[in-house]
C-alpha cells in the first residue's frame, strides 16, 4: 500500500523491488492540480466595471443636460453611446461580482466590442482635433485607459482558472 502500509504478497504491485516502489508514479501524480480560485480577481474587475459604468452614466447625463440647455433635445448618438456603455458596464460588472453564469461570456463579448469601438473613437478624435493639443492628449489618455481595461478584461476572463471559478460558482 502507498504510504508505508502493510504489504500483500499476493499483490503484484507489492512484489516490486522496494526501491522501484518508492519511485513509482501514482495516479495522483498524473492528475492536473485544481485551478486556482479567482473569485477575488473577478469581483475586483467587476467592481471596476461598475465604477466605470457609473462614470459613463454620469457623463451621458451631463451631455444630455447640456444638449437640453443648448439645443432643446438631449437625444443624439453622442449621448446614447455613454448611456449604453454605462448600462453594459453596470450589467456585466454586477454579474461578475455575483459570479453569474452569463457574466463571463457577456464580459468577453463586451470587451472585444469595447476595444474596437474605443480604439476607433480615439483615432477619430485625433483626426477631429488636429489643431487642439489639449483635446488630443485627453482623448489619448482616456482612450488608452479604456482600451487597456478592455484588453485586461479579455486577458483575465479567458484564463482557464477564471473559467473554472465561474463553473464552480454555477455548480454550487
Amino acid at each position: 500500500m502507498p504510504g508505508g502500509g502493510p504489504q500483500d504478497p499476493q499483490d503484484p504491485q507489492d512484489a516490486i523491488d522496494p526501491i522501484d516502489r518508492a519511485y513509482r508514479v501514482g495516479d495522483a501524480a498524473l492528475e492536473a492540480p485544481p485551478p486556482a480560485d479567482r473569485r477575488r480577481l473577478i469581483r475586483a474587475l467587476g467592481t471596476v466595471q461598475i465604477v466605470f459604468g457609473v462614470l459613463s452614466g454620469l457623463t451621458g447625463l451631463a451631455m444630455a443636460a447640456v444638449g437640453i440647455a443648448a439645443v432643446g433635445s438631449p437625444l443624439s448618438f453622442a449621448v446614447l453611446l455613454p448611456i449604453a456603455s454605462a448600462a453594459n458596464l453596470l450589467l456585466t460588472g454586477i454579474g461578475s461580482v455575483r459570479l453569474a453564469r452569463w457574466a463571463r461570456r457577456a464580459t468577453l463579448i463586451s470587451a472585444f466590442v469595447w476595444v474596437a469601438l474605443i480604439a476607433g473613437r480615439t483615432i477619430q478624435t485625433f483626426a477631429r482635433f488636429a489643431g487642439m493639443p489639449y483635446e488630443r492628449v485627453m482623448a489619448g489618455v482616456i482612450g488608452l485607459v479604456m482600451v487597456t481595461f478592455g484588453i485586461t478584461l479579455i486577458a483575465m476572463y479567458t484564463r482557464p482558472s477564471v473559467r473554472a471559478t465561474f463553473e464552480r460558482a454555477q455548480a454550487s
